[in-house]
């Protein structure tokens, strides 16, 4: 469950709650709880020093001493750009896939929604998109806990912050109570509903925006790589 509050929708709040995000994202395993830990205080001492230098103050000494301790900011973004937020946006597009698929009457099997992501043909394209199989399961593994958020991340297409912090969630637990409810060809639920997942509280997500999802119905026996390519389109209610 996100440590989360009414008080993270304050738009004075919004980097503070993405920094949040962002450290669940890029290590959203429940046993990574010591890098979360270390990114969000990376994060949140570089914040504290930008707000004492805005407003043409030395940071007070306290702070100087947490940045001391903090891992460095910028050694962070080279793990966290180049290797964590990579491996988020291919889980994001994953299980997007799967969830378009689902969504327009499409049934794929687990085989074939990680081929998808591993034909040669994609990796052709970019070195980036270049990923096996095993690659891809494990990956995919790691960042279930977040493959809502991911999934929001990639479909609303941002880079670290989203535009508008109350849709992304809404928009990812829509995600999360759609994925839940997907079952695979040959192999039941794509995600056991047992996992346990970022997930917002109760009592904050009745204080989201309304949002849905639209996409266009599918004929019979469509294949899952011919639904690909197409975009779909997101929609507030």
């Amino acid at each position: 469950m996100l440590e989360l509050t009414a008080a993270a929708l304050d738009p004075s709040h919004a980097r503070a709650t993405n920094e949040q995000l962002m450290a669940v994202k890029a290590w959203p395993a429940f046993n990574q709880a010591k890098k979360r830990d270390e990114c969000r205080e990376a994060f949140g001492v570089d914040r504290a020093i930008a707000e004492a230098e805005a407003v043409g103050g030395s940071p007070p000494p306290g702070l100087l001493r947490r940045a001391q301790k903090a891992t460095d900011l910028d050694a962070l973004r080279v793990e966290f750009v180049q290797q964590r937020c990579r491996n988020g946006f291919l889980v994001g597009e994953y299980y997007w896939n799967a969830l378009e698929a689902s969504l327009r009457g499409a049934q794929f099997t687990a085989a074939e929604l990680k081929y998808a992501q591993t034909r040669p043909a994609r990796g052709r394209l970019h070195p980036v998109l270049k990923i096996n199989t095993s690659k891809m399961r494990d990956i995919e593994r790691e960042y279930r806990p977040a493959a809502h958020l991911w999934c929001a991340h990639f479909l609303m297409k941002f880079e670290f912050e989203p535009p508008n912090l109350p849709e992304y969630l809404a928009l990812s637990e829509l995600i999360a109570d759609h994925l839940l409810t997907i079952h695979l060809k040959q192999h039941g639920p794509l995600l056991d509903p047992r996992t346990p997942l970022w997930r917002v509280p109760a009592q904050l997500r009745a204080l989201l925006p309304p949002i849905s999802l639209a996409v266009e119905q599918v004929q019979p026996g469509t294949k899952l790589l011919d639904l690909i390519p197409l975009p779909p389109s997101v929609t507030q209610t």
